[in-house]
């Protein structure tokens, strides 16, 4: 094991295997890392790659407004960050039995189809965040704790929790809960937490305006193999994703008679129901990949320079583990990063080793 590569310098050398992606990361984001205009346009370069630029376009999907409400730092910045640290995750892990297992048996084209929803699942899982503040402004007054106020307010015509959805994923019943625990966890979160879920919102919002995409493009295009009804599921599969990745376990008692408030029972451990969480890869690859990767990425953490902090953040792998540590002449308080990790055992199927300097994290 080697602890001296830092997290810059493990991104700088994925650019050889995101060529599979048809992605050159060194021309968008490696010439200049803290400027804020290349990452906009490596976000606008994966879109136009995977065909999904006439998303962009739509008024909902801003990726140009972007931006944290803290330390000043660009929200599309922590965005790549968690595709590349995902991507990374993926591409050095034994991840090999994974896909030899019957989840994956569904898609044609393994590889083909986690790029596809990983690109969604990470570049776009925090372009509605602005509006988990928004709740009770002008903009969003006609929303309230019914989540079809907020299907009404964005034009919805595609629902993502319609049961057409669930066949797919007849094999993993967690993900059927998540399907069916949305509109309620929507609830809780608008009247328990006083806020609209970001994550929700996106992921129904963004299954929306895939499907119209997909029927606009099918009517265009020539060769409309490309833009079947199937694409569909895919969508669906990447969109439960970004609304499932804030949904947390509880942490107390008070919290699971507060979640059976809501009707969350799905969420609480009974003698009738069997928890969600943890959350295994093998289950859930993808929500569990986003889960991981948008809880290590550092660079939210500290009002520095993105480039800064992940020079002085390391990054370790083995076989079924990897190892963030701190760069033995950083002057970053890695409390900030230690206290990300709590409660992370509790959401998904890890283990987690802390110390002063270190977090490893092990799939179980």
């Amino acid at each position: 094991m080697n602890n001296d590569i830092s997290l810059y310098k493990k991104f700088q050398d994925l650019d050889d295997s995101l060529e599979n992606f048809c992605l050159n990361i060194k021309n968008y984001l490696f010439e200049d890392f803290d400027n804020e205009e290349n990452h906009k346009k490596f976000i606008k370069e994966t879109f136009d790659k995977f065909h999904k630029e006439e998303l962009l376009k739509s008024d909902v999907l801003d990726y140009t407004s972007c931006r944290f409400d803290i330390n000043n730092m660009s929200r599309i910045i922590h965005t790549n960050n968690v595709f590349l640290l995902g991507y990374s995750i993926y591409n050095n892990l034994n991840v090999d039995e994974y896909f030899n297992n019957e989840y994956f048996d569904k898609y044609n084209k393994k590889e083909e189809q986690f790029k596809l929803i990983w690109f969604l699942s990470a570049i776009i899982h925090d372009f509605l965040f602005d509006i988990e503040n928004e709740k009770g402004e002008k903009n969003y007054e006609d929303i309230n704790g019914d989540i079809e106020t907020l299907l009404n307010k964005f034009n919805i015509d595609n629902k993502l929790y319609n049961n057409g959805y669930l066949s797919v994923f007849a094999e993993c019943n967690k993900v059927n809960k998540f399907y069916r625990i949305l509109k309620n966890y929507y609830k809780y979160r608008y009247c328990y937490d006083d806020k609209i879920d970001h994550g929700i919102a996106t992921g129904i919002v963004l299954f929306d305006v895939l499907v119209k995409n997909r029927k606009k493009k099918q009517d265009q295009c020539a060769n409309k193999k490309y833009w079947k009804e199937g694409l569909n599921k895919i969508y669906a599969e990447a969109c439960l994703y970004i609304s499932a990745h804030n949904i947390w376990s509880p942490n107390s008692k008070e919290k699971e008679k507060t979640y059976k408030d809501y009707r969350l029972e799905l969420l609480v451990d009974t003698e009738e129901n069997e928890n969600i969480f943890p959350i295994k890869f093998n289950e859930m690859p993808y929500l569990f990949l986003l889960g991981l990767a948008d809880t290590l990425e550092p660079t939210k953490n500290y009002n520095e320079n993105a480039s800064d902090v992940l020079k002085n953040i390391n990054i370790d792998f083995d076989k079924k583990s990897l190892t963030i540590s701190k760069n033995k002449t950083s002057k970053l308080d890695f409390t900030k990063m230690t206290k990300k990790v709590r409660g992370l055992e509790t959401w998904l199927a890890v283990e987690v080793c802390v110390s002063n300097s270190s977090i490893k994290i092990t799939i179980l």
